[in-house]
């Protein structure tokens, strides 16, 4: 009663807008700055699963992994994603990088861990937990990396380490969303390096 009478007060005095549609949200039963229109339209990836790259595959693809992984070599064992990267979702991780909005971050990391339980994805295997660092220049403009606020919550809720200053980034790129795929890996050629080799040697990230 006594927080629902203080949620309404701050309604009043602060009234809080949807950080992707900027319509008005209630604090009376909100759980945040996203309304729940927006959170119902992310679109959920959905099995079948491609074995490498972890996007869904369709029904009617009889092989284990897309057509894209069938002729590319990839350095990592197994990637997954959550949701698919179009309309509110793909907006939302716009805004959480370019628009300083760090309190998207509990949004994201609650949609990865739900997809982590609901699928049994192996995580607490791992042996670390490592985010992708930002230039220097680019940690200025953002003031935060929004890799490491990620990370940082997804190490704490499975109980990992959190390895973050062993990978370095050695040069600055241009944003991936404004180059095409071929050039994307061109863009991040000889981007990073590690401190230490032997931090990571046999282990799984």
């Amino acid at each position: 009663m006594i927080q629902n009478a203080v949620k309404i007060l701050a309604e009043i005095l602060y009234p809080c807008y949807c950080l992707i549609c900027h319509r008005k949200i209630s604090w009376v039963g909100s759980q945040g700055a996203i309304c729940s229109n927006c959170i119902n339209a992310i679109a959920l990836n959905t099995p079948p699963f491609c074995k490498k790259c972890g996007r869904a595959r369709g029904t009617a693809c009889a092989r284990a992994i897309c057509n894209d992984c069938s002729t590319t070599q990839f350095y990592f064992e197994r990637a997954w994603a959550a949701s698919v990267y179009k309309g509110i979702m793909r907006e939302m991780i716009h805004t959480f990088k370019y628009n300083h909005k760090p309190g998207i971050e509990k949004y994201l990391s609650k949609l990865i861990c739900n997809f982590v339980h609901h699928y049994h994805i192996p995580v607490t295997h791992c042996d670390y937990v490592i985010p992708i660092p930002l230039s220097y220049a680019k940690l200025r403009e953002r003031e935060f990396n929004q890799a490491q606020l990620l990370a940082d919550t997804l190490a704490k809720h499975f109980g990992l380490p959190l390895l973050d200053d062993n990978l370095n980034r050695l040069r600055d790129t241009v944003s991936q969303t404004e180059i095409d795929k071929q050039s994307r890996w061109r863009n991040i050629q000889g981007a990073f390096g590690l401190k230490s080799t032997a931090a990571i040697k046999e282990k799984t990230i």
